[in-house]
């Protein structure tokens, strides 16, 4: 993979069972009917047979998510009193 290529995302509901997440994949994967496997972050393992139940049309690169996902560590110190 060429390094100055940026991966884009799209949010994803999965279903595994009676389980359902969402979830910001790699567009490539995030194609609704098709089944995946997801790596967790903390374990590294992976888990298969994840179901793409719906696949948001709105597109991020990795270091978007990033920030998005700590914006309410911010908004919290913000309202504190």
């Amino acid at each position: 993979m060429k390094k100055n290529k940026k991966i884009e995302y799209c949010q994803c509901q999965l279903r595994r069972g009676n389980s359902e997440i969402v979830s910001w994949i790699p567009k490539q994967y995030g194609k609704v009917g098709q089944y995946i496997k997801l790596k967790n972050r903390e374990t590294k393992e992976w888990t298969d047979g994840w179901f793409v139940v719906s696949a948001g049309s709105l597109l991020l690169d990795h270091s978007t998510i990033i920030d998005r996902e700590n914006d309410h560590k911010h908004a919290r110190k913000a309202s504190d009193i």
